[in-house]
């Protein structure tokens, strides 16, 4: 028994085998664009923990400090952004990764009587391992009110 194949449909199953498997494909959306940070709230009283979520948007396996461990905390000025709290260099520098698609979860906890204002935090960008460093990832901004009861 022989079979006999045209070319036009031969086209539309390689055309479909492409289609199918495009989705399958190592999507790297590149510097700056891998990731996506996001907050629970845009307002928060001192002394609260701030709830971080980063997300990994590629297809791609990042590498990050474990922990966010040098995570910065920057005030809002008339001049641009301002370091209020720089993390101190001894924290244990431990990889941690973060897969395709996946999303890690970090709490930041403000400091107890900071001013009130508008702040946002900065640590490092997660990266394909190997890859050189990329500017900080930073945070939307969020309010900071007083802990003090309003009367």
């Amino acid at each position: 028994m022989r079979f006999r194949v045209s070319v036009s449909s031969m086209v539309g199953v390689l055309g479909a085998i492409i289609l199918a498997t495009a989705g399958c494909a190592i999507t790297d959306p590149g510097p700056g664009k891998r990731v996506e940070v996001s907050l629970v709230q845009d307002a928060y009283l001192s002394g609260e923990s701030v709830s971080i979520t980063v997300k990994n948007l590629s297809n791609i396996r990042l590498a990050y400090p474990s922990s966010f461990c040098t995570i910065a905390l920057e005030r809002e000025e008339s001049s641009g952004w301002v370091a209020e709290l720089v993390p101190f260099d001894g924290c244990v520098f431990v990889l941690a990764y973060l897969d395709p698609r996946q999303s890690v979860s970090q709490q930041y906890r403000l400091f107890s009587g900071i001013a009130p204002g508008t702040y946002r935090l900065s640590m490092p960008m997660p990266i394909p391992e190997g890859a050189a460093a990329e500017p900080r990832l930073v945070t939307p901004p969020f309010s900071v009110g007083s802990t003090a009861l309003s009367q």
